[in-house]
């Protein structure tokens, strides 16, 4: 995530999978959990870098949400937290390429998040794409080593995920 010139990397890319969007499908809707100590840093956020696999060239229709959170992890499949309590900083296309290898897809935000560096930081993205390609399409993430799940996805081809009470 970019802090006005700085960049600050709060995962390693070791796992791929379905986090935060599944684009095997053609809607998605994923929420992500990042504790403050691996942020340590308040400012304005302007940009999400995520690390994506290489392996295919396609558009994606995407809405993008940001905001703070006590939650450090989600307990069921049902513990989601609202976009009515989130802020809206996206609302476009993102451009995957395939390359063949991994690298990181910038996306520049409409609107700057401020985060306070107390609060956990929590990015929801909803995929409204409504088409998908290969099933081996991947976005690499953290894997959960202390075995609380920071992440959680809804995946579905019948429309559009809502965002305000996602389903199980």
């Amino acid at each position: 995530y970019s802090f006005s010139q700085t960049t600050v990397t709060v995962a390693d890319g070791s796992v791929e999978g379905p986090i935060p969007v599944y684009t095997y499908y053609g809607y998605s809707y994923g929420e992500v959990i990042y504790l403050q100590n691996e942020i340590n840093s308040s400012g304005d956020i302007d940009q999400v870098l995520l690390e994506w696999d290489g392996s295919e060239t396609e558009s994606r229709s995407w809405k993008i949400f940001m905001g703070h959170t006590s939650k450090g992890s989600y307990t069921s499949t049902t513990d989601w937290v609202s976009s009515s309590g989130l802020t809206q900083v996206f609302n476009g296309t993102v451009s995957l390429a395939g390359i063949g290898s991994s690298y990181f897809v910038t996306i520049t935000l409409d609107t700057n998040f401020s985060y306070n560096n107390s609060d956990n930081l929590i990015i929801a993205i909803q995929d409204n794409t409504g088409a998908y390609t290969a099933g081996t399409s991947r976005f690499k993430s953290q894997a959960a080593s202390d075995g609380n799940y920071r992440s959680i996805v809804k995946y579905t081809d019948s429309g559009v995920v809502r965002t305000t009470s996602p389903p199980t």
